[in-house]
């Protein structure tokens, strides 16, 4: 359940061993199916990539993934629920 970090009101997945396009490909699905917004962004390192949820999107997310998630990581995504957060 790991291999990501909250940045600020938004989270960062680790998505560095996947190529550009696997990654835009991932963000289509995402927005296509759950209406969730990210956006991919350079790693720092050649041909290496992040995806990040945008803040609008983290209400949706956050109620996606909840209940799948282990009790111990829920503080991960705590507080990305509520959209008076993001204004």
């Amino acid at each position: 359940m790991d291999d990501g970090t909250r940045h600020g009101k938004t989270l960062k997945w680790a998505t560095n061993a996947f190529s550009y396009e696997d990654c835009f490909l991932l963000t289509e699905v995402l927005y296509k199916k759950y209406n969730i917004k990210c956006n991919v962004h350079s790693a720092g390192k050649e041909n290496q990539y992040v995806i990040y949820v945008m803040k609008e999107s983290m209400p949706i997310f956050f109620d996606l993934v909840k209940d799948y998630m282990v009790s111990s990581m829920l503080y991960k995504i705590q507080g990305l629920n509520n959209n008076a957060l993001f204004k």
